[in-house]
């Protein structure tokens, strides 16, 4: 009964970190999407109201990277001339080839998970829940083969290709990099694996993980275009990750491995006290590495 009552209020800290396919999905029409490869480095605890469940949290630090390429790109838009009479527009239409994308992305995650461990000849262990993910830093860089700008002018009826000064030409090696717009979101995530034994205080876990988000983590906003002229700057085109423009939807997918190392929350106390009751925290927690390796 001793072990029982002890067992119940056992809890460990851990540190570790996971590899693997780390990317974001999005769908947009005209376009090839690469996944990438990335990671995560966390802290967290585990608090084990059971012997065999438990709930943990923490802080994780999450890399994600994707590519993408566009073959052919064409897109017009209208602006607003104050000068011109009511019902006449001046239109942009921007042509491109060959553009290519990367996306980076770090997110700060805070899980919060149930856990259930099965011990046996070996100790299985299984998590899952929700992670909340907030956006740390999103970025993009890519560039087009080639970029042209040409301007029509309903009230002058006058077309403008010719124009660097005003931003209509074409350029080659455009290049485009900035932020990538995205918003807190939430992830499902579940964990599977084995745990092992180290020492009475120490163990490991090994095992794979899978992170997915369930929520739209793009604004709503539709405010994004992937470029816009700027008339008075010497830099005509201002662009917007392909991503923003073009995507309605965005979420964060990882598949991978995972390795980290747990001190038993125990190990803290004096090593005065530590001594007084060794055998009664051994006792109380013998039973969390019952059936590890």
């Amino acid at each position: 009964m001793t072990v029982a009552a002890g067992a119940q209020h056992c809890s460990e800290f851990f540190v570790g970190g996971g590899i693997g396919m780390s990317t974001l999905q999005y769908k947009i029409t005209g376009t090839e999407r690469s996944n990438g490869f990335g990671g995560n480095v966390k802290l967290g605890y585990t608090y084990l109201f059971l012997p065999e469940w438990g709930i943990t949290t923490g802080v994780e630090m999450a890399f994600y990277n994707t590519s993408l390429s566009i073959s052919s790109y064409t897109n017009s838009y209208e602006i607003n001339n104050p000068a011109y009479p009511a019902g006449y527009q001046f239109i942009v239409t921007e042509t491109g080839s060959g553009y290519e994308e990367q996306q980076k992305a770090t997110f700060i995650q805070i899980p919060l998970m149930l856990k259930s461990r099965h011990p046996g000849i070996v100790t299985f262990y299984i998590s899952a829940g929700v992670k909340l993910a907030i956006p740390l830093q999103t970025t993009y860089s890519g560039s087009f083969s080639e970029f042209s700008i040409k301007g029509y002018s309903e009230y002058t009826n006058q077309v403008h290709e010719n124009e660097p000064e005003y931003g209509f030409s074409t350029y080659q090696q455009m290049p485009a990099s900035g932020d990538m717009i995205l918003k807190i979101g939430a992830l499902l995530a579940v964990e599977a694996g084995l745990e092992g034994r180290i020492s009475r205080m120490l163990k490991f876990y090994i095992g794979i993980y899978f992170d997915y988000g369930f929520t739209n983590f793009l604004p709503s906003s539709s405010d994004y275009q992937v470029s816009t002229l700027q008339f008075n700057n010497n830099i005509p085109v201002v662009y917007s990750s392909a991503v923003n423009a073009q995507a309605p939807k965005l979420v964060p997918l990882a598949v991978g491995g995972t390795l980290r190392f747990s001190i038993n929350s125990k190990a803290f106390k004096s090593v005065e006290k530590r001594k007084r009751t060794s055998r009664i925290i051994g006792d109380a927690c013998d039973c969390l590495y019952q059936g590890s390796l």
